[in-house]
């Protein structure tokens, strides 16, 4: 069983981006995390689709990536290809030394 911890914290992290109107590089990095744990569970999904006894066992199934997630990078992508800098698409260092 999951929880789809990544979708947690990537909603969590939009969240509070949303709620202080800035772009906080460490919400920003939680964010990045989040997606990327999220692709990893649909990963997990995608792999336990085609195997049946997976299905039925105890081990981890994944969960299918969050339709809002795709958009949201779908969206992201588009102002990347239209030109524009996306702070969300952008390195981050992880700690705050710069």
């Amino acid at each position: 069983m999951t929880y789809n911890h990544g979708r947690i914290k990537f909603i969590s992290a939009m969240t509070e981006l949303n709620e202080i109107k800035d772009y906080d590089p460490e919400l920003i990095r939680e964010l990045q995390e989040g997606f990327c744990e999220a692709v990893d569970d649909h990963i997990i999904w995608l792999r336990t689709q085609g195997v049946p006894n997976l299905l039925l066992s105890d081990e981890p199934k994944g969960e299918q990536l969050d339709p809002e997630m795709m958009i949201w990078l779908q969206n992201a992508l588009r102002d990347v290809l239209a030109g524009h800098k996306s702070p969300f698409l952008e390195p981050t260092n992880k700690g705050g030394s710069e």
